[in-house]
């Protein structure tokens, strides 16, 4: 009877340790199509140059579109370009790391429908045009990601209908970058900050969208140019040095439900824009100006039922915009409510939507905002 306990014990044993070294592989395995990554693996691993690799290129080229690449924690010293359909999944964000040397693009999709999750991107080269991930293609995901000191941190270039979702995107020169990318591309629930230029920028885009992004330490937080057809709502500017949001030669912009919190000025609206509708944003704290119509040739702006507190200046409209509409804005501490260059602006502004304690309200709850953001940026 010793024996058999003593026996049943060995197996006990054997087996947890067997599931302890196997089980990720066997939760990700499927139907044969996964493949495995780890910098420890060589000619001894089982299944070596086959679905077990060191090098995470090696694995890519190794698979067929469909297939996953999964790759455990360690630091990779590589330049990846993905060039087939797969799914490339790290084993953890902060642990699976992808180093590019300071030289070109650290990962590179050159192919469309790839999904890319939970790795840390990091040291591209130095010039404007390399990037922790480069997007040259179309329908990928890129999401959960920690992509750090890079020149850009991510870029799309020519892609539609990608999305960028829920990734930290820090100390970086530019966070995320898109240039001649339309139709359908989506920018949301990022944590861009402490880039050194621009947080989210967009050059000659059309039809995309940023939404509930946390742009925050940036010197400016959002630009766009050249750009039109995109919504941007619901996101979280602080304390971008320069401007929250810079628009240049933009048509149909919808810039609603966005706090922008201690800039120099909040919203600038330089030359050439058209067809900017700016509505119920709370702009708190900004140096010079909240929102700032500037320069020339900017046409049927409309700005409507915002929240503009502790600003130098509320709203700015320079001589040579045209067709701008302002009403049913709130205004609050500011030492000018509204100042135009001429009386070219149609003005209705009152209290409006918003109630002397919804304000309070309101105040408080940005105190439990910038709070809230603060503490979760020190737990990071």
């Amino acid at each position: 009877m010793r024996t058999v306990i003593i026996m049943v014990i060995f197996v006990f044993f054997l087996s947890a340790s067997f599931v302890g070294i196997y089980k990720v592989e066997n939760v990700r395995a499927t139907d044969g199509n996964s493949t495995f990554v780890d910098h420890h693996y060589n000619s001894s691993t089982v299944g070596w140059g086959i679905d077990h690799f060191s090098k995470i290129q090696d694995a890519i080229n190794a698979v067929n579109p469909g297939d996953m690449v999964y790759v455990y924690n360690g630091i990779y010293y590589e330049n990846v370009i993905v060039n087939k359909s797969i799914t490339l999944a790290g084993e953890s964000k902060f642990g699976t790391i992808i180093t590019g040397g300071s030289s070109g693009d650290v990962v590179c999709l050159s192919v469309d429908g790839v999904n890319i999750t939970d790795f840390t991107i990091q040291n591209s080269g130095r010039n404007l045009n390399n990037s922790g991930f480069k997007v040259l293609s179309d329908n990928n995901i890129i999401e959960g990601n920690m992509i750090i000191h890079n020149s850009v941190g991510i870029f799309l270039q020519n892609g539609s209908n990608n999305t960028i979702r829920r990734n930290i995107v820090n100390t970086n020169t530019y966070g995320i970058g898109l240039e001649y990318s339309n139709s359908g591309n989506s920018i949301l629930g990022n944590y861009v900050t402490d880039n050194n230029i621009t947080g989210i920028y967009l050059s000659y885009c059309l039809n995309n969208t940023i939404r509930n992004n946390s742009v925050h330490n940036n010197t400016y937080g959002m630009a766009l140019l050249f750009s039109s057809d995109t919504s941007i709502s619901d996101n979280i500017l602080i304390n971008n040095s320069n401007n929250g949001l810079n628009l240049y030669s933009c048509t149909d912009i919808t810039f609603i439900r966005n706090t922008l919190i201690t800039s120099e000025c909040a919203v600038l609206l330089t030359s050439d824009n058209k067809n900017i509708i700016l509505q119920g944003n709370v702009i708190n704290n900004n140096a010079l100006c909240g929102i700032q119509i500037h320069l020339k040739n900017n046409n049927n702006i409309t700005i409507y039922n915002n929240i503009l507190t502790n600003c130098t200046t509320g709203i700015y409209v320079s001589a040579d915009a045209t067709n701008t509409h302002v009403y049913g804005n709130l205004f609050s501490n500011n030492k000018i409510k509204i100042l135009e260059e001429k009386n070219n602006i149609g003005i209705n502004d009152t209290l409006g939507f918003v109630t002397f304690f919804a304000f309070v309200a309101l105040v408080v709850f940005l105190e439990i905002l910038v709070f809230t953001l603060c503490y979760k940026r020190k737990k990071i």
